[in-house]
């Protein structure tokens, strides 16, 4: 004979079946999810999902949405790509379509990375003209 552990309070008919914990959603006749059985979800509006999709972070057991200019992020202040593609990510800021004089852009993170020694600074000028003449073919 096996035993089965159930739920207390079981979870309502209505709620989303990874939801632990359900409230009456009051505008319709659904509920909302408050806590997801598996401490590893996340919760997502009425829902609980793994993973926060893309335009939204973790934080305390929810996803929540990254700043407006954020096309993906790790905290409201930190965005890790941005929502414009002609912005270029400066310490987690989307600025302005190129990067200030001091830095110098990575192309496939479109992020601005400070040089701080010359040496650095001349092996990626000769990086890019690499990539530069590869291109031209």
């Amino acid at each position: 004979m096996s035993i089965v552990p159930s739920l207390w309070p079981p979870p309502s008919p209505d709620c989303h079946p990874l939801c632990q914990h359900c409230a009456a959603n009051l505008r319709n006749t659904g509920s909302v999810c408050l806590r997801c059985q598996n401490a590893r979800y996340l919760l997502l509006g009425d829902r609980c999902v793994p993973d926060c999709p893309s335009g939204y972070y973790a934080e305390r057991g929810a996803c929540q949405t990254c700043n407006a200019h954020c096309g993906s992020c790790d905290s409201q202040a930190s965005c890790t790509s941005c929502r414009d593609p002609n912005k270029v990510l400066l310490f987690g800021d989307c600025q302005h379509e190129s990067c200030a004089p001091q830095y110098y852009l990575d192309f496939p993170t479109k992020t601005c990375k400070g040089v701080r020694i010359l040496g650095a600074c001349a092996l990626r000028m000769a990086v890019l003209s690499q990539e530069k003449k590869r291109i031209k073919g």
